[in-house]
């Protein structure tokens, strides 16, 4: 959820016959754009509060509005060659995607109380329509993005979104789960390469190698976290040891260490996703390119991962007040960290002839809760 518009400086002359082109010595190469978001936490908190409000008075029915709101806040606060970008989603489309997203698990979850029969029925229903939804939710959220007025747009075709969506997941899970980092890459690569802005097309350099090295990474700090809180627990074990003298009295003491060592493991998973996700952002953007024009990011860890633990704590200690807080500076961290590199002078792209798109697949992937962004 990318690419700039700049027109150039034309070069003016004296003489009343065309100047020459300027060498390849003489022409400046153009800069790195940095992309940077523009708002602030006290102003979203406004925004957040009264959104949150709204649906909670209209049951739900405000969300939508709450939708674009805070999409259309977050898109024109993002920036990059001197310009925002924009989001054109219409909240009454969102709100029948939702109704019919709503409607659909209703029949499942009745299905299912009527015999487990029906739900299973119900449920491969859903699971067949899932990849299909998801295709058309990922067009509606494209075609509403857009920057300096050119539209995005996604060209990805159904067979394609049920290859990435539905096949791959599902052999992810004969493999027991050791596919998942290429799956991942597969999901990634067909949204990046079906992407398009006006008539210019991205593309994503294959890279599932990087996508396994950045799980075994997160996988590897995972062990090493939960072995370092088992070690804590044993020495505990044995310092109750020296100080009791009596073994069966320290077996009954047992439920700290053990409690310890449950500890380790739930901060060593929680830990490790937002690792994960940082080295994953560097390495899809990093491979990603628009026409002749490269990105590149470069999400620090360690501040990403603080960044994130932080988020929480304030989240919990301030009963969720803090959400919105959290969401800007999630966002201020991980755009500071992308450029575009530009492959030739910035030119406006012209977009092409898009087509409308129903929200009824956004408005499933909101409910499941589904990142659907670029």
């Amino acid at each position: 959820m990318s690419d700039v518009v700049l027109t150039p400086s034309p070069f003016t002359t004296a003489s009343p016959t065309p100047a020459a082109a300027p060498s390849a010595e003489q022409t400046p190469s153009p800069q790195p754009q940095a992309f940077a978001f523009t708002g602030s936490g006290s102003e979203f908190f406004r925004i957040w509060i009264v959104n949150l409000l709204l649906s909670i008075l209209t049951l739900g029915i405000y969300s939508a509005w709450a939708k674009v709101r805070t999409a259309k806040y977050f898109y024109n606060n993002t920036t990059v060659a001197g310009a925002s970008f924009d989001y054109h989603g219409n909240p009454i489309s969102i709100l029948k995607g939702r109704l019919i997203a709503l409607v659909g698990l209703a029949v499942y979850y009745g299905a299912t109380y009527v015999s487990e029969a029906l739900g299973v029925i119900a449920f491969l229903v859903l699971a067949l329509l899932m990849p299909w939804l998801i295709w058309k939710g990922i067009q509606f959220s494209f075609y509403n993005s857009s920057y300096r007025s050119v539209r995005f747009s996604f060209a990805g075709s159904t067979g394609g979104a049920y290859k990435v969506f539905l096949l791959f997941p599902v052999l992810t899970v004969f493999t027991l789960y050791l596919a998942w980092p290429f799956a991942h890459h597969e999901i990634k690569r067909f949204i990046h390469t079906e992407a398009r802005f006006g008539r210019h097309s991205f593309s994503f350099k294959s890279c599932p190698g990087d996508f396994y090295l950045a799980y075994l990474f997160g996988m590897i700090l995972m062990m090493g976290l939960m072995l370092g809180f088992f070690v804590l627990g044993a020495i505990v074990v044995f310092f109750a040891y020296q100080a009791m003298g009596d073994m069966k009295e320290v077996l009954k003491t047992l439920a700290i260490p053990l409690l310890i060592g449950l500890a380790g493991v739930y901060v060593s998973m929680f830990l490790i996703t937002p690792v994960i996700l940082a080295k994953l952002q560097n390495t899809v953007w990093n491979h990603t390119s628009l026409g002749e024009h490269t990105f590149v990011s470069n999400l620090p860890v360690g501040k990403f991962v603080w960044l994130t633990l932080s988020n929480f704590l304030l989240i919990v200690l301030t009963l969720g007040l803090f959400i919105p807080f959290a969401k800007v500076r999630l966002a201020k961290l991980k755009l500071s960290a992308l450029s575009l590199i530009p492959g030739g002078p910035l030119e406006h792209f012209m977009a092409g002839a898009q087509q409308q798109i129903g929200a009824t697949g956004e408005g499933m992937a909101d409910l499941l809760d589904i990142d659907l962004s670029l």
